[in-house]
């Protein structure tokens, strides 16, 4: 039998994981058995399960997966010259998320999930954490360089406004999916005008 390729092997995980993503959007994380993720993937129970051995293994990669995806979004901004505002910053990480997930509220099922799960809970906290690390990163930059702030006070500002910056992102996450998409724009506008005052 012939071997199998790292990057083959990435490939199927990949596609088990999206698979997955794809079949919590559709019918919940409760709603979605090991059965549809199978369907959906299109590969044997078997490919699945030389993955991943249980669901919550399962569940948590892809979370990670997707999650992962959105703290890179984050640092290709701050590797921007010069750096946006606040506000533009924090409307352009958000049109990094896949809208029918936003759409479907498979976000705010994970933070609802996270709260009652321990495999969640523990991905959502280091992407929580993980997010707030790089907004504060990106907020001292940006005080330093557009505000004039030294280095210092640039930094102890960050250190204070990262989570609550982190925090109106998941206001947006809220709000799309109880409200749907015609709240975005007049949401993105007033957190704008908010931040603009920093």
């Amino acid at each position: 039998m012939p071997k199998i390729t790292d990057a083959r092997k990435q490939e199927q995980r990949d596609r088990i994981l999206r698979a997955t993503i794809r079949t919590c959007a559709q019918h919940g994380f409760r709603g979605a058995s090991m059965a549809r993720i199978v369907k959906e993937s299109g590969l044997s129970a078997g490919a699945l399960y030389t993955y991943f051995s249980t669901k919550e293994e399962l569940e948590a990669a892809a979370a990670e997966h997707f999650l992962h995806s959105r703290s890179d979004a984050l640092q290709s901004i701050l590797a921007q010259d010069p750096l946006p505002a606040p506000g533009e910053a924090l409307r352009t990480f958000l049109g990094t998320f896949p809208l029918e997930l936003l759409d479907e509220g498979l976000l705010l099922q994970l933070w609802g999930e996270a709260v009652a799960t321990d495999h969640l809970r523990e991905t959502a906290q280091h992407f929580i954490l993980s997010l707030t690390e790089s907004m504060e990163e990106y907020l001292t930059a940006w005080l330093t360089s557009a505000r004039g702030l030294d280095d210092d006070d640039a930094a102890a500002r960050a250190a204070s406004l990262a989570p609550a910056i982190v925090a109106l992102s998941q206001g947006h996450i809220i709000r799309r999916a109880i409200l749907g998409a015609e709240e975005k724009e007049p949401y993105l506008d007033g957190v704008e005008l908010l931040l603009s005052s920093l």
